[in-house]
């Protein structure tokens, strides 16, 4: 099975690929920064999506059996899109929502605040059942981690987090967090639900049939 995986920073792309390094699938890698540029510039949203169409196009050249999207960004405008594609789009935060057990009310943490609307918005169709969520937001950490300065972005969420005195279950949809989350779940023995673990049980299917 070839995948490709499109990514809006470097970052992301490592995190995958450590998150399927046991895989046996062919994982072909797209890295394109302009979107969040042209996001942060205010550019007109019909454009944005034309533009995110086209790359999609682009990414069909490759023959690939679906397309994995990392950026939460890039999920806003897939579905602000009026077609149907001949591959599955597969969206990181959906293969997510897909796999948390049914309670009544969770808490969504961010580092992305123009993404909040519409993956909360994902989240209540993917688990009609929750009737409360709560969304925490880390200012500026975001950037930080766009920057590559990763050590920062970690402090700051790991601080965050020891913070929150909350017995919800608690959720990262962000593929930026994966790596700072599961250093915090091994650390301090929680079971937070992140995108990057989500990710390799999703695929572990592929791992068992090799």
């Amino acid at each position: 099975m070839r995948i490709v995986c499109l990514h809006a920073n470097l970052n992301n792309r490592e995190i995958v690929e450590n998150a399927l390094q046991t895989v046996p699938l062919e994982r072909i890698h797209k890295v394109d920064e302009a979107l969040l540029s042209k996001i942060q510039d205010n550019e007109d949203e019909e454009m944005i999506k034309e533009y995110v169409e086209k790359q999609l196009d682009e990414l069909m050249q490759y023959q690939p059996d679906a397309i994995l999207v990392t950026c939460t960004n890039y999920i806003v405008f897939i579905e602000k899109i009026q077609r149907i594609f001949p591959i599955p789009i597969l969206q990181i935060d959906e293969i997510l929502f897909e796999q948390l057990p049914q309670t009544t009310s969770v808490t969504v943490l961010f580092t992305n605040e123009k993404t909040i609307s519409g993956t909360t918005a994902r989240l209540s169709r993917s688990c009609p059942w929750l009737q409360e969520i709560n969304i925490v937001f880390i200012d500026e950490v975001f950037e930080w981690y766009l920057r590559g300065d990763l050590e920062a972005h970690h402090q700051q969420i790991i601080a965050t987090l020891k913070k929150l005195a909350t017995t919800e279950m608690m959720i990262v949809p962000q593929l930026s967090m994966g790596e700072v989350i599961q250093l915090y779940n091994e650390k301090y023995q929680q079971q937070i639900f992140s995108s990057s673990e989500a990710l390799k049980k999703h695929f572990s299917v592929f791992h068992e049939r090799s």
